[in-house]
């Protein structure tokens, strides 16, 4: 099986509020992050993350929450997180988000407000159901854990 590696946060800004992103082709909603490319640690892929999904904003606080291991046998790929909680700056420009991101949109919550639209999302494909357990689990799981993982 091949392994994906990525890097993604619970990123809220100065008011308290968490960056989600809705994928509204898919009809869902996912937290800020991606794979990590060739030449990166977690941490540069994370803060490249942030500057495309969420502007271009300064790490103010970190805490590295641990690893989720998602094995997808449908896809034949094993999906590793590195999850991190940060304080961020306010964005100081707009998300450049990639041609495959084109039906994104960047919006800010609240932890509750979040953790009930990513619970009440139906996504309309396989890797949006995916993504909906595990950006539950990360939201309602913000102190850490140690070796959590799912197969699909």
């Amino acid at each position: 099986m091949e392994n994906r590696q990525s890097a993604r946060a619970v990123a809220y800004n100065p008011d308290g509020k968490i960056a989600i992103l809705h994928v509204k082709d898919r009809n869902y909603h996912k937290l800020p992050g991606g794979g990590i490319e060739e030449g990166e640690d977690e941490m540069m892929a994370l803060k490249r993350e942030l500057t495309e999904e969420i502007g271009k904003v300064e790490i103010l606080e970190s805490k590295y929450l641990g690893k989720l291991k998602i094995v997808v046998k449908k896809w034949g790929i094993n999906l590793f997180s590195d999850c991190y909680k940060v304080k961020v700056s306010n964005p100081t420009s707009d998300p450049t988000f990639t041609k495959d991101e084109y039906d994104f949109n960047l919006e800010w919550y609240s932890l509750d407000e979040a953790i009930e639209k990513v619970k009440n999302d139906k996504p309309e494909d396989y890797g949006g159901k995916i993504f909906q357990v595990r950006d539950l689990y990360i939201l309602t799981h913000q102190d850490g854990w140690e070796g959590i993982y799912g197969i699909f």
